[in-house]
Order: C-alpha cells, then sequence, then structure tokens
C-alpha cells in the first residue's frame, strides 16, 4: 500500500471509531437513565402497603436484578474505558520512542551462586573443640594460673 492510502485508512478507521463510541456513550446513558427508573419504581412498589405481601417478594427480586444489571452495564463501561486509555498509552510509548534515542542499557545484575559443597580436607574434625577454647587468654581468670 502507498503511504497516502494507509493514513486515510488510518484517518478513517479512527472516525469510525469515535462515530461508534458516541454512538454507545448515548446508547449506555438512554440504558442507565432507564434502568435507574426501574429500579425506583419496583423499590416503590416493593415498600409500597398497598402491595400484597405476595408481590413484595417479587418486586425486591426485581429490584436486586437490576441493580445488579446497571452494576454490570457501569462494570463494562470502566473495562472499555480502560481499554482506551491503555491504547492512547500505547500510541504515546510508540511516538516518544520513535522520537528519542534509545536508552543505554545498564548492565545485568550479580547473580548469586550456591555455595559450593566443603571438599573432605576442609571439614572440621567434630568432636575436636575450636582452637581458641585450649589456649586460656592470661589474666582473665587468675585463680588458674
Amino acid at each position: 500500500m502507498d503511504e497516502p492510502e494507509e493514513d486515510s485508512l488510518t484517518e478513517l478507521a479512527s472516525r469510525t471509531e469515535k462515530r461508534y463510541s458516541s454512538f454507545r456513550k448515548g446508547e449506555r446513558k438512554q440504558m442507565i437513565d432507564t434502568l435507574h427508573d426501574l429500579i425506583e419504581e419496583s423499590g416503590k412498589r416493593a415498600t409500597s402497603q398497598y402491595t400484597p405481601s405476595k408481590e413484595r417478594v417479587r418486586w425486591v427480586k426485581l429490584t436486586g436484578q437490576l441493580i445488579w444489571y446497571k452494576d454490570h452495564v457501569l462494570r463494562n463501561y470502566d473495562f472499555e474505558r480502560m481499554a482506551i486509555e491503555v491504547q492512547q498509552l500505547k500510541k504515546r510509548l510508540d511516538e516518544d520512542e520513535k522520537s528519542k534515542t534509545p536508552v543505554p542499557s545498564f548492565p545485568p545484575l550479580q547473580e548469586w551462586r550456591k555455595p559450593e559443597p566443603e571438599t573432605v580436607d576442609e571439614k572440621k574434625p567434630e568432636n575436636k573443640e575450636p582452637e581458641k577454647a585450649e589456649k586460656q587468654e592470661p589474666g582473665l581468670y587468675p585463680e588458674s594460673e
């Protein structure tokens, strides 16, 4: 593809995405407003003294389901908004990488090695006490001199 053709396709996709996003915002707002009205009405019917007790349970259940659905719609909106923000951050990162000079890499961190097992020559005899215990320092215990 030619460069101008690719730019026009990118621009067209961008405009289409913006229109689709604005359409979804409008539909979502209308849906949330309708759900809010339904929640209020079902809540009134659930607590009304004129509602028969058999029907109150149904109205309470409906109110709970409507609240759950409204919450679900709002969560999906949050995830959609985060996805858009991630795309914007990726674009900014790509632009920054293109404009900046490469960052020098740091040397790798020092690796810690496991201690090597002691050889037979280096092992201390098990029954022998340390040398310091064999020789007493003079002056510490005057009775023992």
